[in-house]
């Protein structure tokens, strides 16, 4: 595009953009107001009525807070009528696999029966983030109405909000700073219910076990569990509640080994990971304590192996259909321009299994049985 030379910088501009939009030359969404401003060498206000313009000859779609939309000859904003089809690309960065995941498979499913084209661009090698120019490539590739991204790295997430691009996080939380809606577990919620479901049962030394503070996934949840501790017993602190270790098998082999050195023994663990759960419930097993009857276990995760151990383990089951549902609504949603709620979450369903039971008396001396370590059928 060239720069207006007229004095009537609004019309000049106009037209400079009505022939960009005519001959191809941007697609999709215009540029933001800044970059134009800047590109043009004209005031943001000029520009600002340029689009004006350009909105009352039904070009382009203007929406506060929103890209401008261009919309094809003869479309007419906020009508279904004529307009082509709206295109929603999911981004899939490793280790996130999209073509193998029946999560976004369900997605895409979803959105096509409401008549939104779906496309999958699956990045095959880790990277930490985009050039602006690989970004632009994207955005001219598909000219999509709303991105999803899952796995995607902060760098990224910088990039699409910079670029006002409308896209939702899938998988992660959004930074902080930046304005982008995303969908993820409450996991305050689930530490506040597995803490009441200990203390329900009697249980008074228990403990949240996680590899590192990244393990307990949004690291402010952990508070949650020891919070809810500490309204029943006001003298727990955060050192006897939450153990961390470095998250590898042996770190968590030496943390159990301490943990149950002492007389005064756990009576309840919450174990972050599934692997982990695996680990902590044989070596329970392993040194003869009866699970439940001495010591109680929930596990944070859930997956197909977790079922096969003997007992089954209490455990946070994701809930599959939700997830899918509310992510589908904030896709449709951001793809009409209608409001879409910043920070979306949702409740795993919780499932008792045959690990968690009532908190054991105390006889002084604990008597241990000889249990085989746990059975995989």
């Amino acid at each position: 595009m060239q720069a207006p030379k007229r004095v009537s910088l609004i019309s000049d501009v106009a037209v400079i953009l009505r022939k960009a939009i005519r001959e191809g030359e941007v697609r999709g969404q215009l540029p933001n107001v800044r970059s134009l401003s800047r590109d043009l060498s004209v005031s943001v206000p000029t520009v600002l009525g340029a689009i004006k313009l350009l909105g009352e000859e039904k070009l382009v779609e203007v929406r506060q807070g929103y890209p401008t939309r261009i919309l094809s000859p003869g479309r007419q904003a906020g009508s279904r009528k004529g307009q082509e089809p709206r295109k929603v690309v999911i981004l899939g960065f490793p280790p996130e696999e999209i073509e193998k995941s029946l999560y976004h498979r369900e997605v895409a499913d979803f959105l096509r029966r409401i008549q939104i084209q779906v496309e999958l661009h699956q990045f095959h090698k880790k990277i930490w983030g985009l050039t602006d120019r690989e970004v632009d490539r994207l955005m001219s590739s598909y000219q999509a109405d709303c991105w999803v991204l899952v796995g995607c790295p902060p760098q990224v997430q910088r990039q699409f909000s910079e670029k006002e691009l409308p896209c939702i996080l899938a998988g992660g939380t959004a930074l902080p700073e930046l304005s982008i809606p995303d969908i993820e577990i409450d996991f305050s919620a689930l530490y506040r219910h597995a803490a009441h479901q200990f203390l329900n049962l009697g249980h008074e030394r228990i403990h949240l076990i996680i590899g590192d503070r990244s393990a307990a996934k949004n690291p402010q949840s952990i508070s949650e569990f020891l919070e809810t501790i500490q309204k029943r017993f006001p003298g727990q602190t955060r050192n006897m509640v939450v153990q961390e270790y470095d998250g590898s098998l042996t770190g968590l082999r030496s943390l159990l080994e301490t943990l149950f050195a002492g007389p005064v023994k756990p009576t309840g663990l919450c174990v972050a990971l599934v692997s982990r759960m695996i680990f902590a419930q044989s070596w329970l097993l392993s040194e003869g304590y009866r699970i439940p009857a001495e010591v109680s276990l929930i596990c944070r995760d859930s997956d197909d192996l977790i079922d096969c151990l003997v007992p089954k383990p209490a455990r946070y089951e994701h809930s599959f259909k939700l997830a899918v549902r509310r992510l589908v609504r904030m896709i449709a949603a951001k793809v009409e321009h209608a409001p879409v709620k910043e920070h979306t979450t949702y409740m795993p369903e919780f499932v008792k299994g045959e690990t968690l039971g009532p908190a054991p008396e105390v006889n002084g001396v604990r008597k241990f049985g000889g249990i085989e370590p746990p059975i995989f059928v």
